[in-house]
């Protein structure tokens, strides 16, 4: 099991392996469409409606896979769309969504493409007017919606696979997932530590 926002989450379609982390270990994902982590004793849980979302993760990519790879989120490719932060196919650039409703949704993209073997410091979040994403640390891409965020009460909460889409093949560390809280840009670099990376247990 895994926690996230003090919740535990539990493997779905497979084992979800471990890997070497930016700090310590990590999960590692095979890019398997349906093996994920995910959350589903309570569907509510994590949607986000007016209240706000920030998150910090670490990301391996360790190869290729099919369709755009969820990371995290609560999020259907076809419907019941909330948010995700994902990995998309079309450009190879991390891409964070937020839905009003299924057709009119905020998806911003980060501004440079994704190596893989390579780790990845990604924040992102909701702030109740910009969607918004940081990669490294560096100067924040946003993309303006109003809430309140769809919150379908349909989707199970998910990480490392996205619901109708595709999976990532590789290692996700350290994920934190604030609700009801915005992280700034001195906090956001201070959980890069300068590439070094920061045990969430020191944050």
């Amino acid at each position: 099991m895994d926690a996230a926002f003090g919740r535990h989450l539990l493997e779905n379609g497979g084992v979800v392996g471990t890997g070497t982390g930016k700090i310590n270990s990590a999960r590692s994902f095979p890019g398997t469409a349906g093996l994920k982590l995910w959350r589903n004793q309570s569907l509510s849980e994590f949607s986000l409606g007016s209240s706000h979302l920030s998150f910090s993760m670490w990301i391996n990519q360790s190869g290729s896979s099919t369709g755009d790879k969820g990371l995290i989120g609560k999020f259907n490719s076809g419907s019941n769309r909330e948010w995700l932060c994902y990995l998309a196919n079309s450009d190879s650039k991390f891409h964070m969504v937020a839905a009003l409703n299924d057709s009119t949704l905020t998806d911003i993209a980060w501004t440079s493409t994704v190596s893989t073997s390579t780790w990845y410091h990604v924040c992102g979040g909701w702030d109740g007017t910009n969607v918004w994403i940081v990669v490294n640390a560096g100067t924040r891409v946003t993309g303006a919606r109003s809430g309140p965020i769809q919150a379908t009460t349909v989707e199970k909460f998910e990480m490392g696979d996205e619901s109708g889409g595709g999976a990532i093949n590789g290692l996700i560390d350290e994920c934190v997932i604030w609700i009801g809280r915005d992280i700034t840009d001195p906090e956001v670099s201070t959980l890069y530590n300068s590439g070094n990376g920061l045990a969430l247990t020191s944050y």
